[in-house]
């Protein structure tokens, strides 16, 4: 896992590799909302286009994002972008985009990085 900070766009960025269990997606949660810079509001683009996602059943895709929900108050009004694999992940992604929809985060789910930058760095967050 690398965490890394944007600060000339504002937004951070989780880059998973390997293969993902729902706890290893708590734990880059975890990570991110641990992190010294991280702030509620703050945008954060996931990129799991190295990530092997086929572990995440239909119900573990659910209890993802019941984690999410859980950590509304440390995400804030936080735009999270999804980067996944034009494959078979990217309908995993649109699954838990269905499911986790209606918190006070925006989700949206790409496959073109350049897409998926330009989206999660749209608004900035200034930090004192």
């Amino acid at each position: 896992m690398r965490i890394s900070y944007e600060s000339s766009a504002g937004f951070f960025r989780v880059e998973l590799t390997g293969r993902m269990t729902v706890a290893d997606l708590m734990d880059a949660l975890c990570a991110v909302l641990g992190h010294a810079r991280f702030r509620p509001g703050h945008n954060v683009l996931w990129d799991l286009r190295q990530a092997d996602l086929r572990l995440l059943t239909g119900l573990a895709i659910r209890r993802v994002a019941s984690i999410g929900e859980l950590h509304r108050r440390a995400l804030g009004s936080s735009r999270l972008a999804l980067l996944l694999n034009p494959t078979a992940d990217y309908t995993l992604g649109r699954m838990y985009h269905m499911l986790a929809v209606g918190g006070q985060c925006e989700l949206a789910v790409f496959r073109d990085p350049a897409e998926a930058e330009r989206w999660v760095g749209r608004r900035l967050l200034l930090i004192s």
